[in-house]
């Protein structure tokens, strides 16, 4: 590709990494740049590195965005938002930017940003609203809508004790009380606070639906000086808004510790990504009705030589807030495949099921990169089935069933995984083309026990036979006694997966369960 040419979309999605990762020090200097970004940016090697990381900012993004983002960095913590990037040529292209603090001797020396591909539902919108929104009528816009907010926060504040409002950076308001009696006076506070904040607002025709998080720091339980105890109602803050909308949440001194360990496995895994470290296990999915391994399922394992195995409740979130969740589930896709090659090529052919996450489900060139895997490890579409889970289907029907359906289209086979967790019409249920749904495991933990709630046994034996009904191959996860067992074949499960039959085990032992014994050599549990 010649330099300055524009950057189709699906040239944007081809290059040895899945994403565009650049390291900047504190004056804004990039001083890493890999392949990807050199190529999509349009820049050539040697003009990138020294040069000020702004050089990619398209005149549309406000300045006030990146100040945010300044900040945010020198005080350790990460930001993220969908960025709209300038190419050398003067093009554009958009990017799920996520940025990560670099330390030196313990101190923010830089960050890393790790830009992906955001979902064409993502930049629709964000292209709406430069396009509805001009550069003065943003700013005025969001101006009067925190003013009304502010006045009515000023309201609160004051309300009955001293309080004083101060408007930060960005979009951020700090509140400062006294005096206040205890956390449980604090907490009554910010109730009030976060009712003001929701509150919508009309504001020269646009409609302004402000959601809030708020953290709390007390004086002088938490810290004795004014900039800590800023420093320490930031990090609940952040804290408040990983629980979701309209929360609050009070400093602990685990908060600082916590945020730590997810920029070290953030870290970790981008190495182990690069360099090794990861695996796939595959568990076993059995016919009830031969007791013969019909399908493995694939997932990952990582082993780290600080920490250890790292286990994926662990690093999965980690890697989704942080963008990584698509070059790992690239790596995943990627092993699937190489693995489905080396079994049929062993006369031994088996089909691989392979976890695929809402943000993977919403790339442009998800099944360009299903096809390209494929071919480089010359292995069928058939055995590959991906496993979708119940409420991302749901999140956005017509998306999922389109992308389902160029998935089907290739060959592939698709499952509904965690059914009956998420919020599925039968209409919409009956229009995307999966061909096996699998009951979530929380349903069949009351089945443990010999005389499980009647209201458990219903919840189970409708959801099989509604599976049925639909003419689909119900699976059940998470079978660990006999007991569970016996009363999916009572009523008609096709097959079952858990710890009673196998845990998920290497690609080396597979072998020994195909032949109906367990990863040890002896019969396997039935």
């Amino acid at each position: 590709m010649r330099r300055n040419e524009p950057v189709t979309q699906r040239e944007y999605a081809l290059g040895e990494d899945e994403a565009l990762l650049s390291a900047t020090d504190l004056q804004g200097r990039i001083v890493y740049a890999n392949d990807a970004f050199i190529r999509v940016s349009g820049f050539d090697q040697d003009e990138r590195y020294g040069q000020a990381h702004n050089v990619v900012r398209h005149p549309d993004m406000p300045p006030a965005a990146f100040a945010d983002m300044w900040a945010t960095i020198r005080r350790g913590l990460p930001w993220t938002a969908i960025v709209k990037n300038r190419r050398k040529d003067g093009d554009h292209y958009w990017v799920r930017a996520n940025a990560s603090p670099l330390r030196r001797g313990g101190a923010v020396a830089g960050y890393l940003s790790v830009r992906t591909r955001p979902s064409a539902q993502e930049v629709r919108a964000h292209e709406a609203l430069y396009r509805r929104i001009n550069a003065g009528a943003r700013h005025l816009v969001l101006r009067r809508g925190f003013a009304m907010h502010g006045r009515g926060l000023r309201a609160v504040a004051s309300g009955q004790r001293a309080g004083a409002l101060h408007a930060g950076r960005g979009e951020e308001f700090t509140v400062l009380l006294q005096p206040v009696a205890d956390a449980a006076d604090a907490e009554r506070h910010a109730a009030g606070l976060l009712r003001v904040l929701c509150q919508p607002c009309r504001v020269q025709g646009f409609e302004l639906n402000f959601g809030a998080s708020l953290g709390i720091a007390l004086y002088p339980a938490d810290a004795q000086d004014g900039a800590t105890l800023l420093r320490y109602a930031d990090m609940a803050m952040y804290e408040a808004k990983a629980r979701g909308r309209a929360s609050h949440a009070f400093y602990d001194e685990g908060m600082g510790r916590r945020m730590a360990e997810k920029l070290l496995l953030h870290e970790r895994l981008r190495l182990a990504l690069a360099y090794g470290g990861l695996a796939l296990h595959f568990q076993p999915q059995v016919d009830m009705v031969t007791g013969r391994v019909q399908e493995v399922e694939a997932l990952l394992c990582w082993s780290d030589p600080q920490h250890g195995e790292v286990s994926p409740e662990r690093f999965i979130p980690v890697a989704e807030a942080t963008g990584l969740i698509l070059p790992l589930g690239a790596w995943v896709i990627d092993a699937a495949c190489r693995q489905i090659a080396q079994w049929a090529r062993a006369g031994t052919p088996l089909r691989v099921a392979v976890n695929v996450s809402v943000q993977q489900l919403r790339q442009a060139d998800l099944v360009e990169q299903l096809r390209r895997s494929l071919a480089e490890h010359a292995a069928p579409a058939e055995p590959l089935e991906l496993e979708v889970t119940e409420s991302e289907a749901m999140a956005d029907p017509g998306q999922a069933r389109a992308v389902l359906r160029d998935l089907q289209a290739l060959g592939v086979r698709v499952a509904l995984d965690d059914f009956g967790t998420g919020y599925s019409s039968l209409a919409h249920l009956r229009q995307l083309p999966v061909s096996r749904i699998k009951i979530d495991r929380g349903f069949l933990r009351p089945l443990r026990r010999g005389d499980p709630a009647d209201t458990d046994t219903a919840m189970v034996r409708a959801i099989i036979g509604l599976v049925r009904t639909l003419g689909l191959h119900v699976v059940a996860e998470g079978v660990e006694s006999a007991e569970q067992l016996r009363f999916l074949a009572r009523h008609g499960c096709d097959a079952w997966q858990g710890w009673l039959y196998s845990p998920a085990v290497p690609a080396t032992q597979v072998a020994a369960l195909l032949r109906g014994a367990g990863p040890d050599g002896r019969p396997a549990a039935m």
